[in-house]
């Protein structure tokens, strides 16, 4: 095919959006096509044109974020993989899972965590015991839940050099008072329309979200 032809061809697939400009220049570009007529110059607007990055362009926090959290009676595997796949992705250093939680291995935990769990640290353990042993070792431990004097989560202040543990429960019985009764604060997600309150993975991520981000201000 000779240049003409070459040319003609790009633009026609250009028209059908087969490519983009991007690859047009990069054609013009190319040794044979400057050889007659030059090097083309991209216009400066689309050479720092915005596009969409590779998965294996991301790289991993070196460490992981001072959160952990405790997921009680969320028997739910979609809803426990949705937690695994939050947990990594705002690196929190463990998924405690107690009660009726589902528990990997499961086929719905794996497909919704995208083999998350495979890389989250995660345990099964008896909640206050567990609770009584991370205030220990100096954790503040928060809740997820609307109670008599739960707070807008976007008031709440991260204690300074603070660890965080985010205790969350079922969707229909949410956190039993005795493991309330072992958290500092309670925290709500106002809620604008007629429901009360969203899907508990839902929850966590702006919980984690919103948490993090203060965390990474104070560090």
């Amino acid at each position: 095919m000779d240049l003409w032809s070459a040319e003609l061809l790009a633009l026609i697939k250009l028209g059908r959006g087969m490519f983009g400009w991007r690859d047009v220049f990069r054609y013009y570009r190319s040794p044979g096509y400057q050889n007659v007529f030059g090097v083309m110059t991209i216009p400066p607007s689309l050479e720092q044109e915005d596009q969409q990055l590779a998965h294996d362009a991301h790289r991993r926090s070196a460490a992981p974020m001072p959160i952990v959290m405790v997921a009680h009676d969320i028997s739910t595997p979609e809803n426990i993989g949705s937690l695994f796949r939050i947990a990594d992705a705002f690196g929190l250093a463990h998924l405690y899972l107690s009660g009726e939680s589902a528990m990997p291995p499961n086929t719905k935990i794996r497909r919704v965590a995208r083999a998350t769990e495979q890389h989250v640290p995660w345990s099964h353990e008896e909640p206050l015991t567990l609770l009584a042993r991370l205030k220990a070792e100096g954790y503040t431990c928060v809740c997820l839940e609307i109670t008599r004097h739960s707070i807008d989560i976007a008031d709440y202040r991260v204690p300074e050099g603070a660890k965080l543990c985010l205790v969350v429960g079922a969707e229909k019985h949410g956190v039993p008072d005795a493991i309330l009764a072992e958290c500092e604060t309670a925290l709500h997600i106002p809620m604008r329309g007629t429901n009360s309150s969203m899907n508990v993975a839902t929850a966590c991520a702006v919980a984690a979200y919103v948490l993090s981000q203060q965390l990474l201000a104070i560090n």
